[in-house]
């Protein structure tokens, strides 16, 4: 699952806290959570089951993993050392690549995931691909693809054939490519955001999650910053939506200055679906519900994982003992949860899934 990063997220991060700074002081409005759905299911809280801190492997300041195996692939906000690769079995690290615009470097990255076997990472200035390599004692990274669009894609999710992109691309929240746009999906429709410009919910809808049923017939948009959700078939390499979820609309209002991607975000917005994960059977959303208000720069730390069905029926709610904070993961393998957590520095959380009946 791919995940949005570094430059990306700062820039997003900046939208965000500015809009703050900025935002409508009006009382704010009730809206649903979309914990009520799962108020007639067991809500389960889950310990932690494994956690490997990450200050002793030299990354401080890490935002995302997926493992690989015996190893961890993390990401590291930092303009040195993006990626780290970790081999729990040799205890062992590898460092690589940078931000720069030099050979093996990346000027913003972003959408770090996972096809196969393979590892890939996004350039947003480059609008640029990259498979990453590891060697030896090294990373590096070679171009896998060049994007081809007028569109400024800030996450590219790699399929099989084509990929899906979110960023400001007109009038769609979602597209998907397969060398030509083959198919897009409409923008989340609330009242208080209807006379926004595609620029304005561009920036609103841009930070979504989204996963891939591995059996690819199927996929999952979420969004981060209102709640509502997106179930998808993927058929003859096109996207159409069988259901959405409306939960609670984001109080936002649009930018001060004409025509900016600036919105302005109330500080009793809900935070809402962070990431999400999934296998042939389960949808697990990582869900905050958190407000600026309520917990300042920690509302994108999440400890609610809503685990629905691919027909879009809620099943569980688990509370995690420890919150993971934006990206989330599923081992399919050894049924765990995984993700970045601070307790108090970066640490990697796993949480075992195989005795939670569903």
């Amino acid at each position: 699952m791919p995940h949005f990063i570094d430059s990306e997220k700062l820039f997003l991060s900046f939208i965000f806290i500015a809009g703050f700074l900025v935002g409508c002081t009006a009382s704010p409005i009730i809206t649903d959570s979309p914990l009520k759905d799962f108020s007639n299911k067991k809500t389960e809280k889950i310990n932690v089951s494994k956690s490997l801190v990450l200050e002793q492997y030299e990354i401080y300041k890490p935002c995302s993993v997926i493992k690989d195996g015996g190893c961890y692939l993390v990401e590291n906000q930092t303009n040195e050392n993006l990626i780290n690769i970790i081999d729990i079995r040799k205890n062992k690290v590898i460092h690589g690549i940078n931000i720069g615009e030099g050979p093996n470097e990346l000027i913003s990255p972003s959408s770090f995931q996972r096809r196969g076997n393979d590892f890939f990472i996004y350039d947003i200035a480059r609008k640029t691909v990259y498979k990453i390599c590891k060697g030896e004692d090294s990373i590096s990274i070679n171009k896998f693809n060049q994007i081809i669009t007028n569109e400024r894609l800030l996450q590219v999710y790699l399929l099989p054939k084509g990929f899906f992109g979110l960023g400001l691309m007109g009038d769609s929240w979602v597209t998907y490519y397969n060398n030509l746009l083959t198919s897009s999906l409409d923008f989340p429709d609330f009242n208080n955001t209807r006379n926004f410009t595609n620029i304005e919910k561009g920036s609103l809808y841009m930070s979504s999650t989204i996963t891939v049923k591995p059996d690819g017939a199927k996929m999952v948009c979420a969004a981060q910053n209102a709640g509502v959700i997106s179930f998808c078939n993927l058929q003859s390499e096109k996207m159409l939506e069988y259901k959405r979820l409306k939960y609670h609309e984001p109080l936002v209002s649009p930018p001060r200055t004409a025509g900016s991607s600036s919105i302005a975000f109330d500080r009793n917005n809900k935070i809402a679906f962070c990431s999400s994960a999934s296998d042939n059977n389960y949808v697990f959303l990582l869900y905050s519900g958190r407000t600026f208000n309520s917990h300042g720069m920690s509302s994108h730390h999440c400890e609610h994982v809503l685990i629905y069905d691919w027909a879009g029926k809620p099943l569980k709610h688990l509370i995690l003992e420890k919150p993971i904070y934006g990206n989330l993961n599923y081992d399919s393998g050894t049924h765990t949860l995984y993700g970045i957590g601070y307790d108090p520095e970066g640490v990697i959380l796993e949480y075992d899934l195989s005795r939670i009946e569903l």
